[in-house]
């Protein structure tokens, strides 16, 4: 099933979410002309969190974090820089139990709530968490620059995400299984 297709797995009713249709399209193709492959599904960025937090004021060492969905939805997450090598070469090592198919890659699923529990206790920060309405969430996003089509694509995403959901915490936990079997042949492999 092509699970990043918004538009399609919708029905049509969220039409703006170009960066998971766009995937999905290329996806499909791939599949249509036959080419072997392995298709990787990534989760939410850990690198674009920075962008859900807002100061409560200009000089505040305070914030708020600040998403369109209630705080306690999970949402898997990974990390781009660590975490996106070690699936491929998963992929890669794992060839034939993985052609074919897609890999989800996910560190875990997480809430606003986790997501702030771990700024406080790590990273020391004074972080609340807080739903915000679409309207405050494209004026956010506005403010940080973006251009109108990516907040259309990303306003679409999150409730697209809110009524379907993106992927489970099984198919994350069978993507981090394959990337397991790889740290535990290379283990093997240092041992012969």
């Amino acid at each position: 099933m092509l699970i990043s297709n918004a538009n399609l797995v919708s029905g049509g009713k969220f039409t703006k979410v170009l960066h998971f249709d766009s995937k999905a399209i290329v996806e499909e193709y791939i599949d249509t002309i036959g080419v072997p492959a392995t298709h990787v599904i990534p989760g939410g960025f850990f690198n674009y969190l920075p962008y859900f937090l807002k100061p409560t004021s200009p000089d505040a060492k305070s914030y708020k974090f600040c998403a369109p969905f209630p705080i306690t939805t999970k949402l898997p997450i990974f990390c781009v820089n660590e975490d996106t090598g070690k699936y491929v070469k998963a992929i890669l090592l794992n060839r034939e139990k993985v052609l074919g198919k897609q890999v989800y890659i996910a560190e875990n699923h997480y809430s606003l709530i986790d997501i702030v529990k771990a700024l406080k206790e790590v990273g020391g920060l004074d972080v609340v968490a807080e739903e915000i309405d679409d309207a405050t969430y494209r004026k956010n996003l506005a403010a940080a620059g973006a251009p109108d089509f990516f907040i259309e694509d990303m306003s679409d995403n999150m409730k697209f995400m809110q009524t379907y959901g993106y992927f489970s915490e099984k198919q994350a936990e069978e993507g981090r299984e394959v990337s397991r079997s790889t740290l535990e042949s290379v283990s093997l492999m240092s041992l012969t």
